[in-house]
């Protein structure tokens, strides 16, 4: 982990856009490759105007892509033999033996909650926890990698005494979003925010007025508009990958105290009701 100059500069600021966000992740996780990489590569590679990053740049005190490269090559060279983080999307390569695995997969891991962590809103966390507690009844919309993330979050739910429903499948989360009351609330967990089915999903409910938390990773993506609440991890996992190791972990996170939260407006109706099951 690099853990001086120009990566400081990057993580001590308070404040990033989820385009800074994804820049920075992105440098963290690919520093070699960035140092070798022109200002248009790092543009194309990472969909980002130039202009967009020759502003963070200049946030950060250098004027220009040459100069950051050359502080990052500087710092490489400071820092040699220290631990890097894994990429996020392939954490580890070929010729890795077990231990560098297990080691590598502990890092990301770490990283993703600590970012997260430093990084979540917990005002809105707190906000998330009081609209589930006024309206009771929730229905949770998430597919594919998010699928047991939300069953474990379901049952959690339900084992204080609020119906919770997983709508975990694309045909059921369209047909039951028509349906949905409007004395309920709806969870939406996805990390990029991009499923078509979970927009359609959350447009109807939007239709309805209801309200809806979103659970997700930093970037912007159309769930964002429609969205009550908002809370994102601060942990950029860029695709294709080959699991969500990092951001699976972040997600969680979020969830399990999203979870207390809500446990503790009612805690001693929760710890009675669990002690007499």
């Amino acid at each position: 982990m690099i853990v001086m100059g120009m990566m400081d500069k990057i993580y001590d600021r308070e404040i990033m856009t989820p385009t800074e966000v994804q820049l920075a992740r992105y440098i963290r996780e690919h520093v070699r490759d960035v140092v070798e990489m022109s200002l248009d590569d790092l543009a194309d590679k990472l969909f980002i105007s130039r202009s967009t990053i020759l502003r963070f740049y200049k946030k950060l005190g250098v004027n220009g892509h040459k100069e950051f490269c050359l502080e990052l090559a500087k710092e490489m060279n400071t820092v040699a033999g220290a631990q890097f983080v894994p990429s996020a999307s392939v954490p580890f390569e070929l010729y890795d033996d077990r231990k560098s695995i297990a080691d590598k997969l502990e890092t990301l891991q770490i990283h993703a909650l600590n970012d997260t962590i430093q990084n979540l809103n917990l005002e809105e966390v707190n906000r998330a926890a009081k609209f589930i507690r006024e309206r009771k009844k929730i229905f949770i919309y998430a597919l594919e990698e998010n699928y047991l993330t939300a069953v474990d979050f379901q049952f959690k739910l339900q084992s204080i005494g609020y119906f919770a429903y997983g709508n975990l499948f694309p045909g059921m989360a369209l047909a039951n979003s028509k349906n949905q009351p409007n004395d309920s609330i709806g969870i939406f967990i996805s990390y990029y925010g991009n499923d078509q089915v979970l927009h359609q999903a959350a447009t109807l409910l939007n239709e309805k007025k209801i309200p809806i938390i979103f659970i997700g990773g930093p970037a912007e993506s159309p769930l964002d508009k429609l969205a009550t609440v908002r809370l994102k991890t601060a942990f950029y996992e860029q695709n294709p990958k080959i699991g969500s190791f990092g951001s699976r972990n972040a997600i969680l996170y979020i969830l399990d105290l999203l979870y207390a939260y809500l446990f503790q407006l009612d805690y001693e109706k929760n710890m009675n009701q669990l002690k007499n099951k």
